[in-house]
């Protein structure tokens, strides 16, 4: 049984252009880079005492750290760890405007374009979100009479759930690589989501149970 290291990326940073909420009504917004890492600091607590799973922060920084060394950050440990025993997972928010409220909705993950190993990384991620999301009966009715919001947004063009791009982090990774996007923070249900209780830890249990079920299905 291999030891499966997951290198564990949080979007942007705190000197990022845009990446929050309109304003909210307590005067505050909702920052992209300081939830995605507040979700990376519970996906690694949860694996504290795991022996056969590790989590590597490879963006520590609060500053946004450029792709391009993200990606040679990634590949480093790729090298040191082997291909074949890391994944690369990528935590964000999504966004459908330029500064107003808007009306799209919903958990996503994206991988490369064409079929490779990072699909079936996305495929464990997207049952596990079924399982968390809709067993959320309060985040759930939040969807009643909105037919065209979803709360997981799929993309069965090739086959599978997940959504492909050219983004240079799945792209560039030498291992299986998933960037996910958790929710929109320009809609005011899913940002009222994200801020509460459950909704912190239904996004953390997501990653978390993801990266067991790969572990579980591809590992061991």
């Amino acid at each position: 049984m291999s030891k499966l290291y997951v290198l564990l990326d949080n979007g942007h940073g705190n000197n990022t252009p845009g990446k929050r909420s309109p304003l909210l009504q307590d005067g505050t917004r909702f920052y992209e880079w300081e939830y995605c890492r507040e979700v990376t600091a519970g996906i690694k607590a949860r694996f504290e005492d795991n022996k056969d799973i590790e989590i590597i922060m490879i963006t520590p920084e609060e500053y946004d750290v450029p792709l391009g060394s993200r990606v040679k950050r990634i590949n480093n440990y790729c090298t040191k760890y082997g291909t074949k025993n890391c994944i690369m997972l990528s935590v964000h928010v999504n966004a459908a405007g330029n500064g107003g409220w808007m009306n799209a909705r919903g958990w996503s993950a994206w991988t490369t374009r064409g079929q490779n190993n990072s699909d079936k990384f996305a495929d464990c991620l997207y049952e596990v979100a079924e399982q968390v999301l809709y067993s959320n009966k309060d985040f759930i009715n939040t969807f009643k009479g909105h037919q065209s919001q979803k709360p997981i947004r799929t993309d069965f063009s090739d086959g599978d759930k997940d959504w492909e791009a050219g983004f240079q982090i799945t792209k560039g990774s030498n291992c299986p690589a998933v960037l996910t996007e958790n929710m929109f923070m320009d809609n005011r249900l899913d940002v009222d989501y994200l801020l509460s209780s459950s909704g912190l830890n239904d996004i953390i249990n997501i990653h978390v149970e993801g990266i067991k079920k790969y572990y579980n299905k591809y590992k061991q």
